[in-house]
């Protein structure tokens, strides 16, 4: 099975310039882009350039190989020429370089046969591996195969690349200025890896739309696409394609003479044509890597030191938001189309999209609910209430009221979650103000308790948001209007 490129990894290297080329292509089978640094060819050294900076910027993660270097020098005590072994001057400056740029757990320094005797202790501290070139076998010192010798380095490398977005995602959406700083600095200085920056995106995508930050967010990406630093990962720039798709669709919705919105045909079949390709791409990238993982499961029962590769979560997520996207656009382009125009497959499309959201959504929270839950309840409550809607137009009531609910019960939990800590207001705003409009959606079809319930809750929210400086007034008449309604 073919690896996609998870990003890029820069190599130092004096003099074992073969080992560097080994190391290499050895990280290529696990997914990663090495570059070499200097000239790949077989000069003893590479010195430090514009080009050896250029080189470390674009990488997230480094493994620098030192060897013991031997240089003339002067005795201290008889001031004749001697034989000395020293470490790379440039190499410890690219060290440096690294370790200060770099995530500490991504940049592997190592010490080839007792290099590390060399080494200045202000570089004790950092992540280390000591490796010898050469074996004992049957009482003799043999010379270790190339191949070997990097198959250690990469194992020690690899151990340590794990996901570093180990905050909670909801939470993340929350600071956009730290997504966009994220995104931007990658252009300059790559610190995650572009599988990770896939996930940052479609984060980013979600936080330009409950701050109302569109058009700015908009230029970011675009500057990240087209910045020198070549994006190789197929889901970074399915994650950007797809972002654009959904800033059109919100800038699509236009309003028909009753003053309510809808999706015009044009720009849907454009988006929902963009997003089924992303889509099938995605799932057919899910099947393959699902039967590798399979098939390597099976083979470990059997065999010992079977490799398992791992799935990637992105899928999930991607698939999630993406089946959303095109739940979002159906409603708004078939939003004022009567029940009796549609046909039977549009009918059955427009429910599986949104049943396929809430099935990749639930997969994805399972990964890791500490940090996977809210996001995944923030879509699902959207999907919810589209479906709801979907069954309501249908006049499939029963299913209808199910949905709401459930759209009803996510939407609350954000709420409660976010009522409980100190993080960005306007996203609470918005949370606050989704959850309690989600109220109304079935109010007429609760029993009196229920109603009279909702009545109270959404009286405070009226009165709070009336008090407010911030501009919620349509939201007020709305609700105001439905309270009225109940009353009567």
């Amino acid at each position: 099975m073919k690896r996609e490129i998870k990003g890029n990894v820069f190599i130092g290297w004096n003099i074992k310039n073969d080992l560097a080329n080994e190391v290499k292509a050895q990280l290529k089978a696990y997914g990663y882009n090495a570059i070499v640094g200097g000239k790949d060819n077989d000069e003893l050294e590479h010195g430090v350039s514009a080009t050896i900076i250029s080189q470390m910027k674009k990488c997230s993660g480094a493994i620098m190989l030192f060897s013991p270097r031997v240089v003339d020098g002067l005795c201290s005590d008889c001031e004749k020429t001697e034989k000395k072994s020293m470490l790379s001057g440039n190499m410890l400056y690219e060290l440096g370089f690294l370790t200060g740029s770099k995530k500490i757990d991504r940049v592997l320094t190592v010490f080839i046969d007792n290099a590390e005797k060399l080494a200045p202790s202000d570089i004790k501290g950092c992540w280390d591996y000591e490796v010898l070139e050469t074996k004992t076998v049957d009482g003799k010192v043999v010379k270790r195969d190339l191949q070997e010798v990097a198959s250690d380095i990469v194992k020690v490398f690899l151990a340590e690349q794990k996901d570093s977005l180990i905050k909670n995602k909801m939470e993340m959406i929350t600071d956009i200025s730290n997504l966009r700083a994220i995104l931007m600095g990658h252009t300059k200085n790559a610190i995650l890896y572009e599988n990770e920056l896939a996930t940052v995106v479609m984060l980013f995508c979600q936080s330009a739309y409950m701050l109302d930050d569109i058009p700015n967010s908009e230029k970011v990406l675009n500057d990240l696409l087209h910045s020198e630093n070549q994006i190789r990962n197929e889901n970074l720039l399915i994650a950007i394609s797809s972002s654009f798709d959904y800033f059109d669709a919100c800038r699509a919705l236009t309003k028909d003479e009753y003053d309510n919105m809808y999706l015009p045909r044009r720009e849907y079949k454009k988006l929902l044509n963009n997003l089924t390709e992303y889509i099938e791409e995605t799932e057919e990238r899910l099947e393959r890597a699902t039967k590798a993982h399979n098939e390597a499961v099976e083979r470990a029962k059997t065999e010992k030191g079977v490799e398992i590769p791992e799935i990637d979560p992105f899928y999930y997520l991607f698939l999630a938001v993406a089946y959303d996207y095109i739940s979002f656009i159906n409603m708004m382009f078939y939003a004022n189309t009567p029940k009796e125009d549609l046909d039977e497959d549009v009918i059955i499309f427009r429910e599986q999209s949104a049943k396929k959201s809430i099935e990749y959504s639930q997969i994805y929270r399972e990964i890791n609910p500490a940090l996977n839950s809210q996001l995944c309840s923030l879509y699902e409550s959207y999907t919810y209430r589209n479906l709801a809607l979907f069954y309501r137009a249908m006049e499939r009531f029963d299913d209808a009221n199910e949905y709401f609910e459930k759209s009803i019960k996510s939407r609350r939990e954000l709420y409660m979650y976010f009522k409980k800590r100190d993080l960005n207001q306007s996203v609470f705003d918005q949370i606050n103000m989704e959850y309690h409009l989600a109220l109304i959606d079935n109010i007429f079809d609760v029993d009196e308790d229920e109603k009279s319930r909702r009545r109270r809750e959404l009286k405070n929210y009226v009165e709070d948001v009336s008090e407010a400086s911030y501009n919620r007034q349509y939201l007020v008449d709305k609700i105001s209007k439905i309270l009225k309604q109940i009353k009567n």
